[in-house]
């Protein structure tokens, strides 16, 4: 993940923090934000040319309801397609809402052995 100007990539990641979507009436969209971490980026390890030891991926749409809901912290998020980029000197991801992005939320439990998605962004979507 942790990696400069990737576009288009594909990646998972545990969740360390997630924002409640607001409304920006600027780009006229809702936004979310969410921090992961994986083992090539993370707050216990210094990475070099990036202020914070995580990746933050922003999540627009016009509709509330289409972005993720994470259920806790330790969730899982598996991004597909997502372009990723250094802004301010932190790592990026963003969705696209084109057709090309997708993403899925999995329980971040050990003891939950089901490790089927929760939350799609797409309906026919799925990690099988």
């Amino acid at each position: 993940m942790a990696q400069e100007n990737v576009k288009k990539a594909c990646t998972l990641g545990v969740i360390i923090d997630a924002t409640t979507a607001y409304f920006d009436y600027k780009e006229n969209k809702y936004v979310k934000k969410i921090k992961i971490i994986d083992e090539s980026m993370n707050t216990a390890r210094t990475t070099a040319n990036f202020r914070y030891g995580y990746c933050t991926v922003m999540f627009f749409s016009e509709n509330i309801e289409s972005l993720p809901n994470p259920f806790a912290i330790g969730d899982i998020l598996y991004l597909r397609r997502f372009a990723f980029e250094v802004y301010d000197e932190s790592f990026q991801a963003r969705n696209n809402p084109s057709s090309y992005c997708s993403w899925a939320l999995l329980h971040g439990e050990i003891q939950n052995k089901d490790f089927a998605e929760y939350q799609l962004s797409k309906a026919e979507f799925n990690l099988n």
